[in-house]
């Protein structure tokens, strides 16, 4: 430990050493030159084990670091920050662990944030598994610096830690450790890091870390490209992994460009990074788009195409070839049903799972709930998945076997098309029901059938496989809002495939799954079905969303990414409608821009409404203002104005109408109301605590009333 005027939390970083269950270790202190009570902390303790070395000045953390490491005599070193936690048992696992593993130089454990108060504030998400962090790191600081422990052999070959670096050196030397040996995380929580804005390094020197951990990790993969310890297939692995990475994205891009055309199998991984990180993006759009008609990807294709004619609206070209494939975009309707002989059809695709789906279909044969099938549908696999099958010797299971991989989606509607139930359930083939999953969602939907659909919440538990089991790491909730909202499920899906349960006619309206998205297709059938059908929110746990790096949403990041902006985007702006009618008005069709106008003020009542899609709404009535009905205009403007006032208020100054100033002007003076008496309340607040806002009729109101 280096200490540096740590007073207030020095004690108690102290102690949760010293009150380890492993006691064979000396605890060396590198005390780095402070002022305060520092010295006279340390002083108090009489423990045998603690040895203070005091530096004559602050020569800062790196070098107090390397001091330390070279006065120790003992075969693992553990790190520890003056104002962090460790749990009790931290040492003794991680040497154990070092102990059973010769082959894991560097070991880390997942960690909480917690205040300067000690107060919990949650989990920072480390990788486990090794061949996950050493991926990883290449990506970001995947240690929490206070609770690795480490051989120190392995520091001493890897040339200690870089004095020329004042943060981040941590991130720097374990990408040297971590080309020498084994490096990982231990799977449970043994460390808490206080986020300290008073002397914390990270937490002062954010930005300057994060340029400098770029820096690191640039210069580190570059030198590992030139000695060739990197391939592009690495590469392309942990661009595929972590999309959203500038400096992995464009790296893998300038490989790529290299390596072109041996490597045409990345080309379209290619142009979605270039969408992602690269301007302009429609032109990488166009491309994107091309490709996916040329797959007969058509329904993906037109998402791409009017995504790029929204963001630059003057292109004739792709216009026409938005409209050539417009009609062959529709949501497919399913021929028939077959009729309901039972009350639920859960469907399972899976694709070359092995054992692991064995725990799965136990989880649908054990339901409380009996008057089910499942159905599962083996997406032009291996036949293993049937062996497993005969054995449970149930007649709950109906068995599909596809000729050909179709993909997810494909699989979703061939099990869709032999369904019997009533209603209809999903489940992963890696993922689990609690024993009263279905009895519960089924109660409710018989209960109050006004409703469509209902979904539960589930457990998300990460982890790995091992011997075909999944163990399990940690877990968390899933995220989600309180209750069902239709606005953010636009933003994001928040409703697991696992937890829903729907009637089945529900697709004689909305269509079946798109078979053009290779993910997020639930989420796209969902957002379908919220435009006619109602949803409901239950708060029963009732099953588990198994998280694994194996896992197809994990693997490619890149596709998921991309397909959630696509989405996205295509059904805020009304399924492309409003970027259509700005691209016909920009390229001369009045009448054609007006008509799609005219579609969008009939749906306009019952859309979701975001600040982005009334703002273009707004200026695209405005432009056609003459052919426009003044009550749209005006409900738009006022839409406009309470979802982003200032970007309002400046557009409507822009397009110097004066009918539309006054249209908000009432609106305008209620917001400024409403802000200076919450203003004023708080005011008066600070001089008395009593006081509650008396306006709202709440507490002392020294005004005698709520005028």
């Amino acid at each position: 430990m280096s200490v540096y005027n740590g007073e207030r939390f020095l004690k108690r970083a102290v102690d949760s050493i010293l009150h380890q269950t492993f006691g064979d270790f000396v605890f060396l202190i590198i005390n780095d030159g402070s002022t305060d009570r520092t010295g006279e902390i340390l002083e108090g303790y009489a423990d045998t084990r603690l040895r203070v070395v005091e530096n004559d000045k602050n020569i800062g953390l790196t070098k107090s670091l390397n001091k330390g490491l070279k006065i120790a005599e003992t075969e693992y070193v553990a790190r520890m920050d003056a104002d962090d936690v460790s749990h009790a048992e931290r040492l003794e696992k991680q040497v154990k662990f070092l102990d059973e593993n010769p082959d894991v130089g560097l070991l880390g454990t997942r960690y909480l944030k917690i205040d300067e108060e000690g107060r919990e504030e949650g989990e920072i998400v480390v990788p486990i598994g090794r061949d996950n962090v050493k991926r990883m790191l290449l990506v970001k600081n995947s240690f929490c610096h206070g609770s690795v422990l480490f051989r120190k052999s392995i520091v001493e070959r890897a040339g200690f830690y870089n004095e020329n670096i004042s943060i981040s050196q941590d991130y720097d030397l374990w990408l040297r450790v971590s080309d020498l040996c084994t490096v990982e995380n231990y799977p449970e929580v043994l460390h808490k890091w206080r986020c300290n804005k008073q002397s914390g390094i990270s937490s002062l020197r954010f930005t300057e870390q994060g340029d400098m951990a770029w820096k690191i990790r640039e210069k580190h993969i570059r030198r590992k490209i030139d000695d060739n310890s990197i391939s592009f297939d690495n590469l392309k692995q942990i661009a595929l992994a972590n999309p959203i990475d500038r400096l992995i994205s464009q790296i893998t891009m300038e490989e790529f460009e290299k390596l072109r055309p041996e490597r045409e199998d990345f080309r379209v991984h290619y142009m979605q990074l270039r969408y992602i990180h690269l301007s302009p993006r429609f032109e990488s759009l166009n491309d994107i788009a091309r490709h996916y008609v040329s797959q007969g990807k058509r329904s993906l294709a037109f998402m791409c195409l009017v995504e790029s004619l929204r963001q630059y609206p003057k292109q004739p070209g792709i216009l026409k070839l938005s409209e050539e494939i417009q009609s062959s975009t529709k949501a497919k309707l399913p021929p028939e049903l077959c009729a309901d002989t039972c009350t639920v059809s859960v469907i399972m695709p899976t694709y070359e799972r092995g054992e692991e789906i064995r725990e799965s279909i136990e989880s649908v044969l054990n339901q409380t709930y009996e008057d089910l099938e499942l159905i599962v549908v083996n997406d032009g696999g291996t036949d293993e998945v049937e062996k497993i099958i005969n054995d449970f010797n149930s007649n709950q299971i109906r068995y599909c076997k596809l000729k050909e991989n179709r993909g997810l989606s494909g699989a979703l509607n061939e099990g869709l098309k032999v369904a019997r139930g009533r209603y209809v359930a999903y489940l992963d083939d890696d993922d689990v029901y609690y024993r009263r999953h279905i009895e519960t969602l089924v109660a409710f939907i018989e209960k109050y059938p006004d409703f469509d659909c209902v979904y539960s919440n589930s457990w998300w538990c990460y982890g790995e496989n091992v011997a075909d089991r999944f163990a399990e790491y940690y877990r968390n909730l899933s995220f989600r809002p309180g209750k069902f909202n239709r606005s953010r499920l636009y933003e994001s899906n928040y409703i697991s495939t696992l937890n829903i349960l729907h009637r089945k006619r529900c697709f004689l309206k909305a269509g079946t799954f798109n078979e053009d998205l290779g993910k997020l297709m639930d989420w796209d059938l969902w957002i379908r079905f919220s435009k006619w059908f109602s949803f409901y929110q239950l708060e029963e746990v009732t099953g588990e969303y198994r998280w694994k790096q194996d896992n197809m949403s994990v693997a490619n990041r890149l596709e998921v990414e991309f397909l959630f902006r696509i989405v996205r985007s295509y059904y805020e702006f009304f399924e492309g409608r409003v970027a259509l009618a700005n691209s016909y008005r920009e390229n001369g069709n009045r009448e054609r821009a007006r008509e799609m106008l005219d579609e969008i003020a009939g749906e306009y009542k019952d859309s979701v409404k975001t600040a982005s899609l009334l703002q273009e709404v707004f200026l695209l009535s405005r432009s056609l203002a003459k052919h426009v009905k003044r009550s749209f205009r005006v409900q738009v403007a006022r839409d406009f104005f309470n979802a982003a006032p200032r970007a309002c208020l400046k557009a409507i100054v822009a397009s110097d109408s004066m009918l539309l100033l006054f249209v908000i002007l009432d609106l305008f003076v209620l917001r400024a109301i409403k802000r200076m008496r919450y203003r004023t309340n708080e005011f008066i607040k600070s001089f008395l605590p009593e006081y509650n806002g008396g306006y709202r009729g709440k507490g002392v109101d020294p005004f005698g009333s709520r005028d």
